[in-house]
């Protein structure tokens, strides 16, 4: 599984690319527009024994499924419209995201922190 990191990411996205399918991103991607790339099956985990951190990213209309954001800080992220059918977000941190519209068949959320978000 390759990894990108946060730079490449942002010139990659910039330039029109959406399909981020099978990756294994960088750690901190704090504050980055993916609205509509395709994450199916990367990894947004830990990331060399940190926690990945993606604090305010937004994944409107995101394609998730699949994924693993196991442990990941993801407060105030936005998820609106995002498919996250399978996904792994055991032990996130999804205080005041956005998850409105979202699809969430089979998706796990053990022990996440879903304080002030937005689950209509």
């Amino acid at each position: 599984m390759a990894t990108i990191y946060r730079q490449e990411l942002i010139r990659r996205y910039k330039e029109g690319e959406r399909d981020f399918s099978r990756v294994k991103l960088e750690v901190d991607l704090s504050g980055i527009d993916l609205s509509g790339a395709d994450l199916t099956g990367s990894r947004m985990d830990e990331f060399y024994f940190e926690r990945a951190i993606m604090r305010s990213v937004s994944f409107v209309n995101a394609q998730l499924a699949q994924s693993c954001l196991d442990g990941a800080d993801l407060t105030g992220a936005d998820f609106r419209g995002a498919r996250l059918s399978y996904a792994k977000l055991r032990g996130a941190n999804l205080t005041n995201a956005d998850l409105r519209g979202a699809r969430f068949s089979n998706t796990s959320f053990d022990r996440a922190n879903l304080s002030g978000a937005n689950l209509s």
